[in-house]
């Protein structure tokens, strides 16, 4: 992680021998997980939050108490 974000600072592009990020498309959208081991992962699906974001907004409006 560190040598990648030093890539970046340096040339804006934060790929290293040891990790490739993937570039972002939204035909295929893919991002760069970190966990033992960084690895490559699909793009969660965005529907499944807007039953979050419609809570949100309710509780905003006036609606439930969130936590």
């Amino acid at each position: 992680m560190t040598e990648s974000l030093v890539a970046f600072a340096r040339s804006g592009n934060p790929n290293t021998a040891s990790l490739k990020w993937p570039r972002f498309s939204t035909a295929n959208p893919m991002l760069l997980e970190f966990d033992t081991t960084a690895h490559v992962s699909p793009w969660p699906d965005h529907r499944k939050f807007d039953f979050f974001r419609a809570e949100s907004k309710s509780a905003a409006a006036g609606g439930a108490v969130r936590d």
